[in-house]
């Protein structure tokens, strides 16, 4: 809702995946008015175990790449060729826990696939906080600012709290 909110304050006319489902596998969330299709995850946690690692210099982005269920690629690579754009919402806490703000930041999707494929990033489990059926690329956000000219950076977002 919060991107869809940041579009259509922007003057996007938005389309939701879901009215467009009806049965089908859709790797996308939103589309505008042009065509460009968005693929979004709001990641609640980046921060949380930021605060809690203090060797951590800053979170890190998860960014699935692999079922462990199929044996496949899957998350950014399922959205290869239906999405045009992946949007990356994290919620920002502070050390005390408290909700700060949501920002995000945009990506072309294939050029940052190609990167993070390049970059050899360590891969994690979706085991903490998921069903531990996926693994993805920890991608320091750091490094994320750092790789703009590389990693198909578009722009960070801040969201009105």
């Amino acid at each position: 809702m919060m991107f869809e909110d940041y579009l259509v304050s922007n003057n996007h006319t938005v389309i939701n995946s879901d009215d467009q489902r009806q049965g089908k596998n859709l790797y996308w969330d939103l589309e505008i008015e042009n065509g460009t299709r968005f693929e979004i995850k709001y990641d609640q946690k980046a921060w949380v175990y930021y605060h809690m690692k203090e060797h951590q210099r800053c979170p890190n982005l998860f960014l699935e790449h692999w079922s462990k269920t199929r044996g496949e690629k899957c998350g950014l690579y399922s959205s290869l060729g239906e999405a045009d754009i992946f949007v990356y919402i994290m919620k920002n806490i502070d050390a005390d826990g408290r909700h700060i703000g949501d920002y995000a930041h945009t990506f072309y999707l294939e050029p940052l696939i190609v990167w993070c494929e390049g970059k050899k990033f360590r891969t994690a489990p979706c085991s903490t906080s998921g069903d531990d059926n996926a693994e993805g690329w920890l991608a320091p956000e750091w490094d994320i600012i750092a790789d703009q000219a590389f990693n198909g950076y578009i722009k960070k977002i801040t969201f009105d709290k």
